[in-house]
């Protein structure tokens, strides 16, 4: 594990990034349609849903990809320079709905409609790209060490994790009162442009992985399990962030603040 160490260092850095940067787009969401509690929970479908999104496009490319640590750093090079221009993007956003969309609209459900869908595309493109970065850091590692599948997944998942929750931490009790918004999505770029850098000095070609075709009948049988085991996994994606929103709501009406 530890010759692997610089690129787990990569994920924990980009699970910091990625929980300041979910942060600030509901904090941003929030001035656009007014609602702390409904921009929460759709910056979160977003979040989750584009991850999901882009970890399906990426997994269709990815035995053909030869170096995917260095496309995780061109992934990571852009979800920072799409951070550095979200301040702009958002203020002409704002500008385009308030200014020339809603009085053209004249009132009514559309406008609503329009002001959700606009949001909702300022922070998918981000998003999608947030979830081709497991796929591909997870094949840069396991190509180079196939026999601890096991181990190496469970570590990428514990850094990330671990990243995010102090990410969300430094953003909400630190970042923000000392560096503003603008400031504190500059402070997350920053750090995603040289996880880039790390990533796209990385050497060597890691050839995608493949085993011995299965007989018709093992392969029927492990196909079911597959189908089974996704079944749960999607049950328990959809039960841990129900209970996400709920107990962001109760905690809200605790303290007092959303």
């Amino acid at each position: 594990m530890a010759r692997h160490g610089a690129l787990f260092l990569l994920f924990f850095l980009s699970g910091i990034s990625g929980l300041i940067y979910e942060s600030i787009w509901s904090r941003y969401i929030r001035q656009f349609v007014g609602s702390a509690a409904t921009a929460q929970v759709l910056v979160l479908s977003l979040f989750m849903g584009g991850m999901a999104l882009g970890a399906l496009l990426v997994a269709r490319k990815l035995a053909r990809v030869r170096r995917p640590v260095r496309v995780y750093g061109l992934i990571e090079g852009g979800i920072g320079l799409y951070a550095l221009a979200f301040p702009w993007l958002s203020a002409g956003v704002m500008r385009l709905c308030y200014d020339t969309i809603f009085p053209a609209l004249g009132g009514g459900a559309l406008i609503g409609a329009v002001k959700w869908s606009m949001a909702g595309l300022l922070i998918l493109p981000p998003c999608v790209l947030l979830g081709m970065t497991f796929p591909l850091m997870s094949a840069g590692i396991l190509r180079s060490d196939r026999a601890r599948s096991g181990e190496i997944l469970s570590f990428l998942y514990f850094t990330n994790s671990i990243g995010a929750a102090l990410g969300a931490l430094l953003s909400g009790f630190l970042l923000v009162g000392q560096l503003g918004l603008p400031g504190t999505l500059a402070c997350a770029a920053a750090l995603n442009l040289a996880i880039a850098g790390v990533a796209l000095a990385q050497g060597g070609e890691h050839p995608p992985i493949t085993g011995e075709p299965a007989a018709a009948g093992a392969a029927d049988r492990r196909a079911g399990l597959v189908r089974l085991l996704l079944l749960v996994s999607f049950g328990t994606g959809l039960s841990s962030f129900m209970y996400e929103i709920g107990w962001i709501r109760l905690l809200s009406m605790i303290i007092g603040s959303a």
